[in-house]
């Protein structure tokens, strides 16, 4: 017969191992997974892929060399999002925040990246892949840190590609919110050519920042010189530094 396990029997009974919070992750990946997004290498090799969830959660993943996953970004190198396509744009090249914007840009036709793990979080080695781009436009979130993150991009870019122009979208916290309120391609597109039209043609960035607003549906100025644009430059200029 069998005896009953007791209290006592319960209370030195081993603890069950608890879940680190990737293996908790890991464990429910396939249900809970709705989209990846793969950063690769210059010749689209995979070094790491974010991993959004439902509900809402990100985390990090990458190859292990046998056909599964270790937690994290480990040492692999940190690249910029669609780094390939990059490379091989010739000219214009759009800067958001997170990899659905850059759907959202790619879905307009133009050529787009971010870099992991969002806002605040830009390194001086993605700048140095845009070396010598003709024109970068960054979009900023309609938020603080959006509004801090676009202009240290900008600023971390200038001397390294021939333009960069910082600015926010007239509607919406960011790219997907505009197009999803009902912006087209040809609006977009006008409003691209506005920011580097009011570049060329010298205008300083304005002497506040940009404000954020409530409904996202005004701005402090709606006139083109309302960018954080940099003054117009010419690769013949431009002087990349791989120095911090």
């Amino acid at each position: 017969m069998v005896r009953a396990r007791t209290v006592r029997d319960l209370a030195s009974a081993p603890e069950a191992p608890k879940q680190t919070e990737w293996q908790r992750k890991n464990a429910a990946a396939a249900e809970e997974i709705i989209d990846t997004y793969p950063y690769c290498d210059e010749h689209g090799e995979l070094l790491y892929e974010k991993v959004r969830l439902d509900p809402k959660d990100f985390y990090i993943r990458r190859p292990d060399g046998s056909g599964n996953y270790l937690p994290g970004i480990g040492d692999a190198r940190r690249v910029l999002y669609r780094l390939p396509q990059v490379l091989a744009a010739p000219d214009l090249i759009l800067i958001v925040e997170g990899e659905k914007d850059v759907a959202s840009a790619e879905a307009l036709g133009y050529v787009a990246t971010c870099n992991p793990f969002g806002a605040k979080e830009w390194r001086r080695e993605y700048s140095l892949f845009l070396r010598g781009k003709p024109r970068v436009l960054i979009i900023a979130d309609n938020d603080t840190e959006g509004i801090a993150h676009g202009t240290n991009i900008k600023a971390d870019l200038t001397g390294i590609v021939c333009r960069a122009v910082a600015d926010m979208l007239p509607n919406g916290k960011d790219l997907t919110e505009w197009v999803e309120a009902g912006g087209t391609e040809e609006q977009f597109r006008e409003w691209v050519e506005q920011q580097f039209q009011a570049a060329e043609s010298g205008l300083e960035p304005l002497d506040s920042p940009l404000q954020i607003t409530d409904s996202y549906n005004s701005r402090t100025s709606a006139t083109p010189g309302a960018s954080l644009g940099i003054k117009a430059r010419t690769c013949a200029t431009a002087t990349p530094s791989e120095s911090g």
